[in-house]
């Protein structure tokens, strides 16, 4: 039986129907409401786990993780 649910290329987290670009919640995470969501996200470098705008380095969680004292 062929699954009609993929997990979202972008936060790795939800699914989505195959032929989506992401799911819905990376979809309202969206500012712009451009078409081409995949070229605005990617995964965080250090974590791969948490989306990332194309114009950040880190996602936040990494970014507090490595301003913090205790990392």
């Amino acid at each position: 039986m062929l699954s009609k649910y993929v997990k979202c290329p972008i936060c790795q987290l939800n699914y989505m129907l195959i032929g989506e670009q992401c799911c819905k919640v990376c979809r309202h995470a969206c500012d712009d409401k451009s078409e081409d969501y995949t070229e605005q996200w990617c995964l965080c470098p250090i974590c791969n786990k948490n989306a990332i705008r194309g114009d950040m380095d880190i996602c936040k969680e990494c970014e507090r993780l490595l301003h913090s004292d205790d990392y």
